[in-house]
């Protein structure tokens, strides 16, 4: 695996190395193989310290707390401020540094796994190396501080599988919820308008003329940025808010078909069971809600 970089460490940073052991009963347990830590660690206000790796055979993510930094590429430097994200799939070159005025503090983890790429894969299923802007966020730092603890656990194989899965909530909070891009305006607008109208009927010629855009041009470029049609997706919209009803109404279903603008309870129903998996009357004997 990568090795950390060999900055000096100060009495207050953490730096941490998963011995092989551990990370071999890891990758081979079920609870931690898809992701497993590698290497971890903080390093506060750290001046002079730089990476660049022409081969990089793990994936790593590092969140800039305090300070400035860049990313090196080929032809340019990418400036790293506060509150950014930064992640580097395997097998990518890459080179960092921080700055020289105001060194960064970061928080940092090796990482590897059968599904670990799929944590960082770009809309065509590439893990990507990227920045991401996710903001100065207390609980990023309470999470890394949870994943911390396990320096303390005498090498426990359990305290680690528990890491593996603190370190997949942490990716996937972080990458998958912030990484997403910025929704484009016609889907909010439209979004908006099927949410206020669930109770009611739309066709495609009124979310597009809320949108300002022709009906093919709307359609088009809605499901490009959402992967269903604008229809589909707010009958989608309907069933999910049917379910809210009947967890917590007594509502008959003919009733519940109403409050969402279905004249045939029928329809509702039969809509109802191919979203759903089971019927109206089925979902509320489950009980789930």
């Amino acid at each position: 695996m990568s090795t950390p970089t060999n900055w000096p460490l100060p009495p207050d940073g953490i730096r941490f190395v998963v011995p092989q052991f551990l990370v071999t009963s890891m990758a081979a347990h079920p609870l931690a193989c898809d992701l497993h830590p590698l290497s971890f660690g903080f390093y506060p206000h750290a001046a002079g310290h730089e990476a660049a790796r022409a081969e990089h055979d793990d994936y790593l993510l590092i969140y800039v707390h305090q300070g400035r930094g860049r990313v090196l590429t080929a032809d340019e430097r990418i400036d790293i401020v506060a509150g950014d994200l930064l992640t580097f799939p395997k097998g990518q070159a890459h080179a960092y540094e921080a700055s020289t005025s105001e060194p960064w503090t970061i928080y940092w983890v090796h990482f590897d796994g059968e599904r670990a790429g799929a944590y960082l894969c770009a809309a065509d299923g590439t893990p990507v190396a990227r920045r991401v802007h996710v903001g100065v966020v207390p609980t990023v730092v309470s999470d890394f501080e949870s994943l911390f603890s396990v320096r303390d656990s005498g090498y426990q194989i359990g305290a680690f599988l528990h890491a593996a899965n603190q370190l997949k909530q942490l990716i996937s909070s972080l990458v998958l919820s912030h990484g997403r891009p910025q929704l484009d305006p016609l889907v909010a607008t439209a979004e908006a308008l099927m949410r206020s109208r669930l109770n009611d009927s739309l066709d495609l010629a009124t979310l597009a003329a809320a949108a300002g855009v022709s009906k093919f041009h709307f359609a088009k470029r809605y499901k490009q940025a959402t992967g269903i049609a604008p229809i589909q997706r707010f009958l989608r919209l309907k069933i999910e808010r049917a379910c809210h009803l009947l967890d917590i109404t007594p509502a008959s279903i003919g009733e519940v078909a109403q409050e969402l603008g279905f004249a045939d309870r029928y329809y509702f129903s039969r809509l109802f069971r191919s979203l759903v998996g089971v019927s109206p009357r089925g979902y509320r004997e489950l009980g789930r809600g």
